[in-house]
């Protein structure tokens, strides 16, 4: 006989109670949930008005069995769905840079989860396909700043998750450290409202600084490096920054001059690059021919061309670092914050406190 009872007329003096099960029609091979009614009593051949909810995501339908007069009796309801996730759910799963981000840095890994209306939730495997919908990320601890890349397809989802890589940029360079709160939204569903729904996210803006230095012309020079952050008041060197990396190919030396001023064809070279926990330096080769005095700007190419943007007087050909978000106001060249670091090395020049005294005598 025909199983669905729904266009039949309501029997007045049945009285039984029906046991009711779930049967998932999409998605295909998704989990089948639970219902939290799982029987309901029928009398005058109805249980009224029935308050019902299903732990998973999809289109299901209802099926309800029960036994009268010793017979078996079976029905089914008509086709329900979408059903939505209970909650949106992010977990910043790597930052990018160990314990924190830069400000216009990437997040290496934040995950999206949809998450099931279980009393203990778990991610719903069923948030997929044509039960995704198109996910944003964004910022709700009030942060001034834009969030960048940070949208996932509905097709990103399997088995009711996904990650993106977001990045968030301070409006201002001088931007005290922040915590983002990650809030994720589908439009239907979001992580708002739910108590550890969303991630924390620590941000920071920060720079790298080149400083001038000087030494013998018969010995490699270093250069000091030193990755800072914005305090709130200053800029402090950056410890906890283990993640920097700058290749000798992003060095770039130009304008070299002798002792007297004068352009130079003496060289030098580029021969370590070290940053650990926020201090670092540039060694640079001591100059060929052996002993020249010489005097090179120097810079670093932190973005992704070719051409450096410090304030130096030439650029010749670099390899970017890729680090653009540690670029800053560097120089007086220009009043953006895109620039990037430089200073003068050179060789063959002492500092006073190398010139010590041997000897001294008064005569009278």
């Amino acid at each position: 006989g025909d199983p669905d009872f729904t266009d039949n007329p309501v029997a007045p003096s049945f009285t039984a109670t029906a046991s009711l099960s779930p049967v998932l029609l999409a998605p295909q091979g998704g989990s089948t949930g639970s219902l939290a009614v799982t029987s309901a009593t029928l009398s005058g051949g109805s249980t009224g008005t029935l308050s019902q909810r299903w732990t998973q995501v999809g289109a299901l339908r209802i099926d309800a069995s029960a036994t009268y007069l010793g017979n078996s009796l079976s029905g089914r309801s008509v086709v329900l769905g979408r059903v939505a996730p209970k909650y949106l759910r992010t977990t910043l799963t790597t930052a990018g840079c160990g314990s924190f981000t830069y400000s216009g840095q990437a997040m290496t890994s934040v995950a999206v989860a949809a998450m099931d209306g279980a009393s203990t939730p778990a991610v719903t495997p069923n948030y997929r396909g044509d039960f995704a919908r198109t996910v944003t990320l964004s910022d709700s601890s009030g942060a001034a700043g834009t969030m960048t890349a940070n949208t996932l397809a509905a097709s990103a989802f399997s088995s009711g998750t996904a990650s993106l890589s977001p990045v968030f940029s301070f409006t201002s360079k001088t931007t005290a450290p922040a915590s983002l709160s990650l809030r994720a939204s589908d439009g239907e569903t979001t992580s708002a409202g739910t108590s550890g729904a969303e991630a924390s996210a620590a941000l920071r803006s920060g720079r790298l600084r080149l400083s001038n230095a000087f030494g013998a012309a018969s010995a490699s020079l270093q250069v000091p490096l030193t990755a800072e952050y914005w305090g709130g008041n200053s800029w402090q060197v950056n410890s906890s920054d283990g993640c920097t990396s700058v290749p000798a190919s992003a060095v770039v030396l130009s304008n070299p001059r002798s002792a007297q001023g004068n352009v130079s064809t003496a060289t030098s070279s580029v021969s370590a690059v070290v940053l650990t926990a926020g201090n670092g330096r540039i060694t640079l080769a001591k100059p060929s021919p052996s002993g020249s005095s010489l005097s090179l700007d120097l810079a670093l190419n932190l973005g992704s061309t070719t051409t450096d943007q410090a304030c130096t007087t030439s650029h010749p050909a670099s390899t970017g670092a890729g680090l653009a978000w540690l670029r800053s106001a560097n120089g007086s060249c220009a009043s953006t914050a895109d620039r990037d670091p430089g200073a003068r090395a050179s060789f063959g020049i002492y500092s006073p406190e190398t010139r010590k005294t041997v000897h001294a005598r008064e005569i009278y």
